[in-house]
């Protein structure tokens, strides 16, 4: 058996606590699973801005070091 849950866009904005329960003939208790929506897009913003960012300050690391070792390589070879 399958069941789904349908939230609106305005529901997602704000807090809310669902609670899904689950019963069994063959099993003797009940299995209860918590979900708290929060809103998704924040979230994926959020992971796309860090992403962004960690990626950008890793190309400029990498840029500055090659830069560095092929002037500090170059003053080596005028010597």
């Amino acid at each position: 058996l399958r069941r789904s849950l349908s939230v609106s866009e305005e529901e997602l904005r704000q807090r809310h606590l669902y609670t899904c329960t689950v019963s069994h003939l063959s099993v003797d208790n009940r299995l209860n699973v918590n979900l708290e929506a929060e809103d998704p897009p924040h979230t994926v913003i959020l992971c796309a801005v860090l992403l962004s960012v960690l990626v950008a300050s890793v190309l400029i690391i990498v840029t500055v070091t090659v830069l560095w070792r092929k002037r500090h390589t170059g003053e080596e070879d005028d010597r």
